[in-house]
């Protein structure tokens, strides 16, 4: 019983599938596609660019236009061409985010509604490593040593003589100044 079921459910279904569909006069159909009798579908689809150039872990915005501008469909679909594993996208509501996800090539696809469609070309770079030498600063050089001799001791002790004898000579005079002033008083 649940065969007869199952095979009745599968007549049902494909002679439904195999009906024809009509649709109104208001509307019109472009590429399988249904579009309101209104609707300007885009003829072309214009990238910004053909070729883009990126590092490995650099993203880029990409954008593109319709032709003719007045176009009232204007949803993008982005896709990554299949066996493309260099960089990975991000749709957007006006453009799409590419990353470069390892060096390599790539192609993007943009397609308009409607089947107008463009090929973008995707070259992802590896990243320039930058070594910098770093150079370490110069050791200053130390003076030489000074040699010891007895002509720098003899010139220490004549220079500490002289003023250890001119402070005494000072204070003398400062003591002999203050008591002649409060004799005086």
């Amino acid at each position: 019983m649940k065969r007869f079921i199952c095979f009745i459910l599968f007549l049902f279904f494909v002679l439904w599938a195999k009906a024809e569909v009509t649709i109104p006069e208001d509307f019109y159909t472009n590429n399988g596609e249904i579009f309101g009798k209104d609707a300007i579908v885009a003829e072309n689809v214009l990238p910004e660019t053909l070729l883009v150039c990126i590092e490995e872990g650099e993203c880029r915005e990409l954008y593109a236009d319709f032709i003719p501008r007045n176009t009232t469909e204007r949803k993008l679909v982005w896709s990554v061409n299949s066996g493309y594993s260099s960089v990975s996208i991000s749709p957007g509501k006006e453009g799409c985010t590419l990353m470069g996800k390892k060096a390599g090539n790539a192609k993007i696809t943009v397609k308009a509604p409607g089947g107008a469609s463009a090929e973008i070309s995707v070259e992802v770079r590896p990243v320039k490593k930058i070594v910098e030498k770093i150079e370490e600063p110069p050791i200053p050089q130390r003076p030489p040593p000074q040699k010891f001799d007895g002509k720098m001791a003899r010139n220490f002790a004549a220079k500490l003589i002289v003023a250890s004898g001119a402070m005494f000579l000072l204070a003398g005079i400062l003591i002999i100044t203050g008591r002649r002033n409060r004799e005086k008083k």
